[in-house]
């Protein structure tokens, strides 16, 4: 990479980090704008879209993966605060994505390369912003009591949120960075660090709720079938009594014919004046009578019927 690309990009990250307070504190109070009503409620205040931007801002300033950074969104609480929001608006999916792309970056980034080499051992507890998602932002119990209060609402016949599709896919994230992520073995230590009733809750939730709403999102094609009614077991149609033969002969006699009568020739690109001359005595030569029993027919049809 040109070195001249490296140093305006470090210069580019040392002037937003030194406006990352002001950043957070738009998230926190946000300008001034009108009460949105919505067929859901009140929103006081809306997501807005400076809000909006300024994670967007935060997702790829998480992208750089910078050390100094990622040191003073653990300072500000930056993340906790946007996890706030994620959970306060539930019809928002705009901020859900950023939200989501947020923790995968998160948890599929490794510790900043330094000259030294670090062995993965040594990285437990180095990740600080990591480690701040899980213990101090309380990533898992939230997607936990977020989970239960879901459930509960649709028990009482209410709607499924808005973000549980993306709850699912951060649960995923986080099961798949404790098996083969870059910091799965930190993920693992973080896991066994929390309480132990939140562990055993997760434990359970891994295992059953997420598991079987895994599989209900997973669609097989291949052995999927035709939808068909009950009535279509109750009646075997393999013998239904039709005489076939006379019928195929028939067809089989005209269509060993077709393209002879039916096909092109030389009078398809004649001119027009000379068009209506054709013969069609030769269509008219075609018999499509079909030979059935009519009376067997009528009866094997009020039979069924």
């Amino acid at each position: 990479m040109n070195p001249s690309v490296i140093s305006v990009s470090k210069s580019v990250l040392e002037a937003i980090k030194a406006r990352l307070k002001s950043f957070h504190d738009l998230l926190v109070d946000p300008p001034k704008t009108n009460v949105m009503k919505t067929t859901w409620g009140l929103l006081d205040p809306p997501v807005g879209n400076t809000r909006l931007n300024v994670i967007r801002l935060v997702c790829s300033l998480l992208q750089t993966n910078t050390n100094n950074i990622n040191l003073e969104l653990v300072e500000l609480n930056t993340i906790g605060v946007i996890l706030d929001m994620f959970f306060k608006y539930i019809w928002n999916n705009f901020l859900h994505t950023q939200v989501e792309i947020c923790i995968a970056l998160i948890l599929a980034s490794p510790l900043e390369s330094t000259d030294d080499k670090i062995t993965n051992e040594e990285t437990i507890g180095e990740n600080l912003l990591l480690t701040h998602v899980f213990l101090k932002c309380q990533l898992v119990e939230r997607i936990l009591d977020a989970w239960d209060m879901n459930e509960k609402k649709q028990s009482d016949g209410g709607r499924r949120h808005g973000y549980m599709g993306h709850l699912t896919r951060i649960a995923n994230c986080i099961v798949h960075s404790s098996e083969k992520g870059p910091n799965n073995m930190l993920v693992q230590h973080v896991v066994k660090e929390l309480p132990n009733d939140i562990r055993e809750r997760w434990e359970v939730f891994c295992t059953g709720p997420l598991n079987e709403t895994n599989k209900k999102n997973t669609v097989d094609l291949v052995t999927a079938r035709h939808i068909h009614s009950s009535s279509d077991d109750e009646i075997d149609f393999k013998d239904t009594g039709f005489s076939q033969d006379s019928s195929l002969q028939q067809i089989q006699q005209m269509t060993s014919n077709f393209i002879d009568q039916f096909g092109f020739n030389d009078e398809k690109f004649a001119d027009q004046d000379d068009i209506g001359n054709v013969s069609f005595d030769r269509v008219s030569d075609i018999n499509f009578t079909l030979n059935t029993n009519e009376s067997a027919n009528i009866a094997l049809f009020e039979a069924y019927c």
